[in-house]
């Protein structure tokens, strides 16, 4: 001890204590350090688990909008089987290109907006074979789509439940508006469509509703707070407008 203190008039305990003092002064720090690498460690496998929950429901939202989707549109081309009608081969091959679309690109996280534009045409040409003349429907495009990415199948649902709530309910004069444009500060969608005059309003919405809560979250999952929706009931129609924050494609 006096080796390493020097020669003092202290005694022995006195020595002893100092020693005790830096051992435990060693032992404690090793012991905040290691409960601090047991922490972080916890963190990064709660956050870990936490991103794959997060990635498990938004497969999961996702993978329910191809049944339901593919239920309504067989539905459709069983319609215009039982009519004999000519335009039942075309609705085959439009499917065919749904499905393609389905199985090989919504699988990754973010596709060309005209992609998804070009799916959103499709599905409506080939609701447009069921309903011919009943339907009054435009879809009005701004900006330059080609050069911005969206998460796949995500304008979908808001179309569908339009054909689905609304259009399909009404005999005759139904109408659906579509509008979608796009610049660096964000891409604005909107679908307004007629409310069948016999459905309950109440009922309409509440039914509408379903899907809008899918998607809804499936926003919450993917852009955070980078989105806003909003649905508007009017006397003879039901609206939505989404505005998401763009992502422009990087070009080297």
């Amino acid at each position: 001890m006096p080796e390493l203190y020097g020669n003092t008039k202290s005694s022995g305990w006195s020595y002893l204590l100092v020693g005790f003092i830096h051992v435990y002064a060693i032992v404690l720090l090793a012991g905040v350090i290691k409960l601090l690498k047991d922490y972080l460690i916890s963190r990064e496998v709660n956050q870990r688990l936490q991103n794959e929950k997060l990635e498990t429901e938004l497969k999961f939202l996702k993978s329910q909008i191809n049944p339901h989707f593919l239920f309504n549109t067989l539905n459709n081309l069983y319609s215009l089987a039982l009519r004999n009608d000519k335009n039942t081969a075309s609705g085959i091959l439009k499917l065919s290109h749904l499905m393609d679309y389905m199985l090989n690109e919504s699988s990754i996280d973010f596709i060309r907006l005209d992609k998804e534009i070009e799916l959103l045409n499709n599905y409506i040409n080939l609701e447009k074979l069921r309903y011919t003349d009943k339907l009054r429907s435009s879809f009005d495009i701004k900006g330059k789509t080609d050069e911005f990415m969206i998460a796949p199948l995500l304008l979908l649902p808001f179309i569908e439940n339009a054909f689905k709530h609304g259009i399909s309910q009404k005999s005759e004069d139904s109408w659906l508006l579509i509008f979608l444009s796009v610049n660096d500060d964000g891409i604005k969608f909107s679908v307004e469509n007629s409310i069948p005059a016999q459905v309950k309003k109440q009922q309409y919405i509440k039914d509408h509703g379903i899907g809008l809560k899918n998607v809804k979250r499936r926003l919450e999952l993917i852009y955070g707070s980078h989105f806003l929706l909003d649905i508007y009931n009017f006397n003879d129609s039901f609206k939505i407008e989404l505005t998401i924050g763009a992502m422009k494609i990087k070009t080297s």
